[in-house]
C-alpha cells in the first residue's frame, strides 16, 4: 500500500516544478490566465505540505488552514480558465471558496467521517464548475485538447465523490487521514493525475489559440477582416 505522506511529497514536487516551469516558460510575464494558474499550483502546494504534516503541527492549519488553500486553488483555476477566455473572476470569490472550506472543516472538526463526507461533496461541486467552464469551445482549441481539459476536471468530480460516497455505504471505510487505504490511494492518485492532465492540456489550449491567431493575422486584413495579398498569392 501506498505510503500517503510519501503521494504528497510527490505531488508537492510535481505542483512546485509545473509552477517553476510555467514561470520561466513565459519568459515570467504570463498571461491569458497562465499566472493565476502559477498561483493555483503554489495553493495546492501548499495546502499538501500543511496535508502532509497532519499530527506534527496544530490541526487548525493542518486541517483549517490546508482545506481552505484547496479551495482557493479551486477557485484560481476558475479565474484562470475565464481569463483565457478574456473574462475575469471578482477578488471575492477567491476568499468566500477559502472561507466556506474552512466553515465546513470548522464546523465538523471533532467528526472526522462527517467532514470527510461535507468536504468532499464541496469539492466535488468545485470540480464540477470547473468542467463546466471548461466544457465551452474557443475558438482555435481543438476538440482533443479540449476534451483531455474536460476529462481532467471528470476525473476529480469521481474521485471526490468516491470519497465523500464511500463512508455513507460503508462506515467502515472511514479511516484516519494519513492511515493507507485504497480509496485515499485512489483519491491522491487521481488528484495527481488532474494536477498533470490539467496544466498540460491549459498549455496546448494556449499555444492552439496563440497559432490559430497568429495564422489570422497573417492571413487578414486587420481592417477588413478580407484575405490579404500574401494569402491570395
Amino acid at each position: 500500500m501506498f505510503d500517503i505522506r510519501s503521494l504528497f511529497v510527490v505531488m508537492v514536487a510535481t505542483n512546485l516544478i509545473l509552477a517553476v516551469s510555467l514561470w520561466i516558460g513565459t519568459g515570467r510575464r504570463p498571461q491569458n490566465g497562465l499566472g493565476t494558474w502559477t498561483l493555483a499550483l503554489l495553493a495546492q502546494a501548499a495546502s499538501f505540505v500543511l496535508f502532509a504534516l497532519r499530527g506534527v503541527i496544530p490541526d487548525w492549519v493542518s486541517i483549517l488552514a490546508a482545506n481552505a488553500l484547496l479551495g482557493v486553488s479551486i477557485s484560481l483555476v476558475a479565474a484562470a480558465i475565464l481569463a483565457f477566455r478574456g473574462r475575469k473572476l471578482p477578488l471575492f470569490v477567491h476568499f468566500a471558496t477559502g472561507a466556506a472550506a474552512a466553515f465546513a472543516v470548522g464546523a465538523l472538526i471533532h467528526d472526522f467521517g462527517a467532514r470527510l463526507i461535507a468536504v468532499s461533496f464541496l469539492f466535488a461541486a468545485g470540480q464540477v464548475t470547473l468542467l463546466a467552464l471548461a466544457w465551452k469551445p474557443t475558438p482555435g482549441v481543438s476538440g482533443g485538447t479540449r476534451g483531455m481539459f474536460v476529462a481532467s476536471f471528470a476525473l476529480g468530480t469521481a474521485s471526490f465523490l468516491v470519497r465523500a460516497v464511500g463512508p455513507l455505504y460503508s462506515p467502515e471505510a472511514i479511516h484516519d487521514f494519513l492511515e493507507p487505504s485504497a480509496t485515499q490511494a485512489f483519491s491522491l492518485m487521481a488528484g495527481y493525475t488532474v494536477i498533470l492532465l490539467s496544466s498540460v492540456s491549459f498549455l496546448l489550449m494556449q499555444k492552439e489559440r496563440a497559432d490559430f491567431l497568429a495564422q489570422q493575422l497573417a492571413s487578414l486584413d486587420p481592417l477588413t477582416g478580407a484575405f490579404n495579398r500574401r494569402t491570395f498569392i
